[in-house]
Formats: C-alpha cells, structure tokens, sequence
C-alpha cells in the first residue's frame, strides 16, 4: 500500500472516541491520569495500525473552565497521527461532548481520547476539565518545547 492509501484507509476509519475513569480518590491522580491517557493513545495507536515504536509522541494540556455551546471546535494538527481529548474535573449533570457525531457524557473523573481534526460541540457551558493534545516528535519544530512532555 503506498502513503496515500494509508492516509485514506486511517481517514475513513469510523470515528472512535477512547474512555477511561480516574477517580479523585486516586493518590496522586495525576500520575494515574498520565498512564491511563498513555493506555488510551496505545489502544489509538492500536486501532489506527499506528507503530508506536517508530514514533514518539508528547503532550501538552491546558485548563478549561468554561466552554461555549453555540460553536464547534477542533483541535490538533493537519497530519496524521495527532490526537486530543479532555479530563473532566466538574460537569454538571447530564453534560456531554460529542465528538465527529459520537456523543458521550460527562461526569467528573471521566477521560476521553480521540484522533484530532474532528468536529467537537458541548451541551452545557459549565464544564472544568484539563483538555489535551498529543502530536509526535516531528509536528513540533515551531512550538514552544516547554509546553510538552513526552508520553
């Protein structure tokens, strides 16, 4: 199979979104977070038929207090593999996240990873969550390095 056709077959895979659980309980949960997002891009990697040994990837994440319901957002990169997804800290009851037409809930602890580029929409504004993006080594050469840290 030549690149285009690569390219093609991981661009009309069925859109998936990846889930865990971190609890708060967790000691310290932002250890347990990173493995379980580290697991999350592995079974990614895994679905693309992605090799994640001839490709290292990094992370970066922000805080997000607050989102708007009346747009759509994307997120990461123009080339494949790069992939995005949030952390929820609060959401209110019955809050979700749809993501390329696949909808989820939201409920405190819950981790979501998906491929990026796809076309994301919140039912509720009052969302807390860490949100984050993970792009291999090469999509780098123009950021700012202390921004990400490898995963």
């Amino acid at each position: 199979m030549n690149k285009e056709q690569v390219l093609l077959s991981v661009l009309t895979k069925p859109v998936k979104v990846f889930s865990s659980n971190v609890p708060f309980t967790e000691d310290p949960t932002i250890n347990y977070a990173h493995k379980e997002i580290k697991k999350l891009l592995d079974d990614s990697c895994s679905y693309y038929g992605l090799s994640r040994t001839h490709s290292t990837f990094y992370l970066s994440s922000e805080l997000i207090k607050e989102v708007r319901t009346d747009v759509w957002y994307d997120t990461g990169g123009v080339r494949i593999p790069c992939f995005s997804g949030v952390y929820v800290i609060q959401a209110e009851e019955g809050s979700f996240i749809t993501v390329g037409g696949v909808s989820n809930l939201l409920a405190p602890g819950d981790l979501y990873l998906w491929e990026a580029g796809k076309r994301i929409t919140y039912s509720h504004k009052d969302i807390a969550m860490l949100g984050f993006n993970i792009a291999p080594k090469s999509m780098l050469k123009n950021q700012d390095l202390s921004r990400w840290v490898e995963i």
